[in-house]
């Protein structure tokens, strides 16, 4: 109270709806102020000492035939409780619920997304299909419970084995899927084919002993046609070709 609201505001980092911070003179209610063009409801949000809050305001010109000189009018609503409830919500909606990798439904929209040529955007190379061995011999023989422990364990090594750019998602039951987002060759993959083996394979503590699976990989050419779901369709396919050839 008492103060220049833009001396007060400045120095704190601000940001749009998406995150993205909008330095000080860029910022909506500046442009208020210069154009005389009000808006209304739009999302920002504020970094403060307990963290990000997000606010819903509107803003116009008590004179806005007087941009530069009239006094501004700012209304704001603090949503920064149910924005977390929404954000909440949607990552149970993409999300698989014991491993929190994204489910089925996020990676075939991370596939259609990643097969579109867009500016600065990551282009996908290879898809692995990955399936889990014995998970029912586990679930019957050590129960439901040391299943979910391999599944766990599963998705946890696999993100802590693939590159940072890469996407790890559960298909469901005992399957997995590798968006592979970034130049790599056929030698690399392999490579990268080795490494998930081994991390799968290493030492578990479990009654159930090591964690192996059969993997499957497709490339994915820059001028491949394929749709989302035959590309899919194909890794399926070589993940039982491995699975055969592992027999």
């Amino acid at each position: 109270t008492g103060v220049d609201f833009f001396a007060a505001t400045d120095r704190h980092p601000f940001y749009d709806e998406n995150g993205v911070n909008i330095a000080p003179n860029d910022r909506p209610a500046k442009a208020v102020l210069r154009t005389g063009v009000s808006f209304e409801n739009l999302v920002h949000g504020w970094d403060h000492a307990g963290g990000r809050g997000w606010l819903m305001s509107s803003c116009r010109l008590l004179n806005p035939d007087r941009p530069g000189l009239s006094d501004m009018l700012i209304t704001f609503n603090d949503i920064t409780a149910q924005r977390a409830e929404a954000e909440e919500m949607k990552f149970l909606a993409t999300h698989d619920g014991l491993t929190n990798l994204p489910n089925r439904a996020a990676m075939l929209r991370g596939i259609n997304e990643a097969l579109r040529e867009t500016p600065g955007g990551a282009r996908l190379r290879a898809v692995l299909f990955i399936d889990v061995d014995n998970l029912k011999m586990t679930n019957d023989t050590h129960g439901h419970e040391a299943g979910d422990v391999v599944l766990t364990t599963t998705a946890e090594r696999l993100r802590r084995t693939v590159a940072a750019e890469d996407i790890v998602g559960r298909w469901g039951g005992d399957e997995f899927v590798v968006l592979v987002c970034r130049a790599i060759t056929s030698s690399e993959l392999d490579d990268l084919i080795d490494r998930l083996h081994g991390a799968l394979a290493a030492p578990t503590g479990m009654a159930s002993g090591p964690i192996g699976a059969s993997i499957g990989v497709v490339e994915v050419r820059p001028s491949d046609r394929r749709t989302a779901g035959e590309i899919l369709r194909d890794a399926d396919l070589a993940m039982y070709e491995a699975k055969r050839a592992r027999r």
